[in-house]
């Protein structure tokens, strides 16, 4: 870890504390242990043709959600949103869960984030869904985003609100069309893993997929 820019340093330290992250140590040689805010893979730079300072590898910001055992490396894909990191009664850290840091009072207040989202946040969202007259699949995923629910526990949410038709329609009807573009990607995933493939070909495996969802045949 290189902490060159001590007006750099100061304005990671704000940002950190502006958005809930935890300063932690981070580093493999003890030499080279750092006070760090963020992942440990984050890279900031300064420009000298403008002045400015820039900030890249921001993929892993966000702390993690506990880690689910059946998903490999997690901690890489399933974060915590903005919101609901501003929600933890404690700073969180990026690299909790990930090969960089292993203190488990980090991972305990990742883990009583996480709680929050069942405990509180899937509740929250529901009641506010079921106050809706009318929604659209871009007002779901707003309403969720603004109270910190990732999209991922839309499968969650399902059963708290059945009792409203409209709601029930939207959310299935987002549950289905997000699933449907995860499986169109793995197909379109491993075309590419092929020889000469072309536009048509992602083309067709496209419209085969459509086929099989409306139409439930697995043969055209």
């Amino acid at each position: 870890i290189v902490k060159a820019s001590c007006l750099m340093n100061g304005m990671m330290k704000r940002l950190g504390e502006s958005l809930n992250l935890k300063g932690h140590r981070s580093g493999q040689a003890p030499k080279r242990v750092q006070v760090i805010y963020g992942p440990h893979d984050i890279q900031g730079y300064h420009c000298p043709a403008d002045g400015k300072y820039y900030l890249m590898s921001l993929s892993r910001l966000f702390p993690p959600t506990q880690p689910e055992p059946h998903i490999k490396n997690s901690y890489l894909v399933h974060l915590l949103r903005p919101e609901a990191c501003q929600l933890s009664l404690k700073p969180l850290n990026s690299d909790t869960f990930s090969p960089f840091n292993a203190d488990p009072e980090d991972e305990a207040d990742v883990i009583a984030a996480t709680e929050e989202i069942f405990s509180r946040l899937l509740p929250t969202v529901a009641s506010t869904l079921m106050m809706e007259g009318t929604l659209s699949s871009e007002q779901l995923t707003e309403i969720a985003h603004q109270h910190g629910l990732n999209c991922r526990y839309f499968g969650r949410l399902l059963p708290m609100v059945t009792s409203s038709p409209v709601i029930t329609t939207v959310l299935c009807t987002e549950l289905v069309a997000r699933t449907f573009r995860r499986l169109l990607e793995d197909e379109w995933y491993i075309a590419a893993q092929q020889v000469g493939v072309t536009v048509p070909d992602y083309q067709d495996i496209a419209i085969r997929m459509f086929h099989v969802l409306l139409d439930g045949d697995m043969h055209f």
